[in-house]
């Protein structure tokens, strides 16, 4: 009767490590990010300016609240602006976890990648804004608010 304790004991982790593994988003399989290049593109203008920003938690809280943001909505209407384009590509030692690219203006969106659109937020923008030096554009704000900050600094 002992003896069959430690294989029911056994038993038991096994599946539990294999529903834990299995139901587990495949973006919290990767490693965090410990660093994040960001290169800004200003409207329709072909200059860009890049920084390596080198602080790990809050690449860190950027790049989980990033996958955390909604599915923008399919058949938005948008205000045909753009204040600024954002490439963010988020890195681990010398490895690239993920490169996406970022809206800021009209209906403000994260690409993260073709077919996955997602709504920015205002925590988006705060935490954007923290790991830039050069800061993020104040935009109006619209009806809706979402993705549309009016507590950002200008460049």
């Amino acid at each position: 009767m002992n003896a069959k304790r430690p294989l029911l004991l056994l038993f038991v982790v096994t599946v539990s490590l294999f529903v834990t593994c299995a139901f587990t988003p495949p973006a919290l399989h990767r490693a965090a990010p410990d660093r994040l290049l960001i290169v800004r593109s200003p409207g329709f203008n072909d200059d860009s300016a890049q920084e390596m920003v080198k602080r790990p938690l809050l690449v860190q809280q950027l790049y989980y609240h990033m996958l955390s943001l909604p599915p923008a909505p399919r058949h938005q209407v948008c205000p045909l602006y753009i204040i600024a384009e954002y490439q963010l590509t988020f890195l681990r030692s010398r490895a690239s976890l993920l490169k996406v690219n970022v809206l800021q203006g009209g209906c403000s969106t994260v690409t993260l990648h073709p077919g996955d659109k997602r709504a920015t937020d205002e925590i988006f923008w705060s935490l954007l804004e923290q790991a830039s030096d050069f800061g993020v554009q104040d935009q109006p704000t619209t009806t809706a608010g979402a993705g549309s900050p009016s507590f950002m600094r200008a460049p």
